[in-house]
C-alpha cells in the first residue's frame, strides 16, 4: 500500500519486479523506486548502489536518513516520505484491518476439503 503510495505521488507506475527487490516501480528512461519504512544509513545506501547499473537512475523513498545521502551518487536520489502519506497507510502492524461487510459462513467441512 506504501510502495503504491509513493509511486503515485512520484509519477511511477506500480509494478514491483520478482527478480529484484529495489525494482518496486518504474517510470521512463530505466528510472525505478525503491521504498523503505527503514531509517537509510549510508551503509544501506551503498549495498543498494552496488547493484543499480550506471545507466538506471533510482529513487529511494525513506521516512527518515543520513545527512548527505541525496548526494551521494549521480544516478541515485534519495527522499524523505511524506508524513502525510505515512499516516494514511498501515504497515507493521500484525493484524491489518480488512472492511469486510459480509463475512461468508463456512462449515468445517468446506474448511477440510480446501
Amino acid at each position: 500500500m506504501l510502495v503504491a503510495a509513493v509511486a503515485k505521488v512520484n509519477g511511477y507506475f506500480y509494478a514491483p519486479s520478482t527478480e529484484t527487490y529495489w525494482k518496486q516501480a518504474y517510470s521512463q528512461d530505466n528510472s525505478f523506486l525503491y521504498v523503505t519504512t527503514q531509517y537509510l544509513t549510508t551503509a544501506a545506501l551503498d549495498n543498494l548502489a552496488a547493484d543499480v547499473a550506471p545507466y538506471e537512475n533510482l529513487l529511494v523513498c525513506a521516512p527518515a536518513f543520513d545527512v548527505g545521502l541525496n548526494k551521494r551518487y549521480d544516478n541515485i536520489t534519495v527522499k524523505k516520505i511524506p508524513q502525510s502519506v505515512l499516516d494514511k497507510c498501515e504497515y507493521g502492524v500484525d493484524n491489518y484491518n480488512l472492511n469486510i461487510v459480509d463475512v461468508p459462513e463456512c462449515d468445517e467441512e468446506e474448511w477440510e476439503n480446501d
